[in-house]
Formats: structure tokens, sequence, C-alpha cells
């Protein structure tokens, strides 16, 4: 009997789960190359690194702006996201941002391996910019994701939506992040 409840726990699926820890616009900065700001012109999703059980989407954005550190590279144009669908596969991340193209975004690069980059923070690092005939507004939505709170000094609750105006964030990263390039 034990032989066979071991064996069928052994055979019985698993399940993963994200947990990202939640970060203030500090702690985003930090984790971060640069900001880009642009609109979404490409999306090739297929496997990493020819693994097929593991899928991401290269986005391509064309460049409206960016902020770099002094002492770091200029963030280019293209990043990473987790999931994606190419042929007949798919792969959804919850909590991973899901983009269309010619969606408008400003992004928090954050360097990865092999010379990749992503968003930092996971998905706390973009906004959507929302356009009206009188304003920007920029709206990072953080649903979809268990975000955990960071160990002090970075301790801060979840928060499921972020929303201010484009000009105010712009103008907040430029002054953390050094400037403009």
């Amino acid at each position: 009997m034990s032989i066979l409840l071991l064996t069928a726990f052994m055979l019985a699926p698993s399940t993963v789960t994200t947990q990202v820890v939640a970060l203030d616009l500090d702690g985003l900065v930090e984790a971060s190359s640069g900001a880009i700001w642009g609109r979404v012109v490409n999306l090739d999703a297929g496997p990493r690194d020819g693994n097929a059980k593991v899928v991401e989407t290269t986005v391509t954005l064309e460049i409206y702006g960016r902020h770099a550190r002094p002492s770091a590279p200029p963030p280019t144009a293209r990043f990473v996201v987790p999931g994606g669908r190419f042929g007949r596969f798919a792969q959804v991340v919850p909590g991973a941002p899901r983009l269309r193209l010619g969606d408008e975004l400003v992004v928090l690069i954050e360097p990865l391996a092999r010379g990749r980059q992503g968003v930092a923070g996971f998905n706390q690092g973009l906004w959507r910019v929302e356009r009206t005939a009188q304003s920007a507004t920029v709206v990072s939505d953080r649903t979809g994701v268990e975000l955990v709170p960071a160990p002090a000094p970075r301790l801060t609750a979840p928060v499921p939506r972020d929303e201010r105006t484009f000009d105010a964030l712009w103008q907040e990263l430029a002054t953390r992040l050094g400037g403009a390039r």
C-alpha cells in the first residue's frame, strides 16, 4: 500500500506559483538600468534558449524617449516578458504583462542573464500610457500576480494599480536615473 501511495504522489502533476516581492518606485529604479518610453511595434514569442517548455515574448518598441544611469549603457528597444504564443504552443504566466501591437508603454528595464533585458519587478516596472484629448495618464496594473511584502527597508503593501500623469512619472524617472540619453 505504501509503495502505491508513493508512486501516486510521484506521478501527480506539480504546480508552480509565482510570488513577486512588492517594490515601491525606489526599489524598481534601484533594480533597473534605465527607462524607455515607446510604442510596441513587434511581438515575437518563442522558446527560451530552445526549451519549448519555457516560452517568452520579445517585445520591440519604437523608442520615443529613454533615461539611463550615467554609469549604465542606455536600454535598448527590446525586452522580454514571460509567456506567449507561438505556433500551436502557448504559455500563460499569471501576472506577466500581456501586450498588443500599438500599446504605448513606459518600462523600467532590468538586466537579465545572457544580455537580455526584462521588466523590473516582473510586471511592476511597466506602465501603459492612456491618452485622452486633454492629458496622458500612465497606469501600472499589478493584478494577477501575488505580491509579497519585501524585507525592510523596502517593505511596502501590494499596490494593485498605480496611476499618475505621464509627465509626473517621466520627470521623476529622469531625476532618479540621472537624465535622458
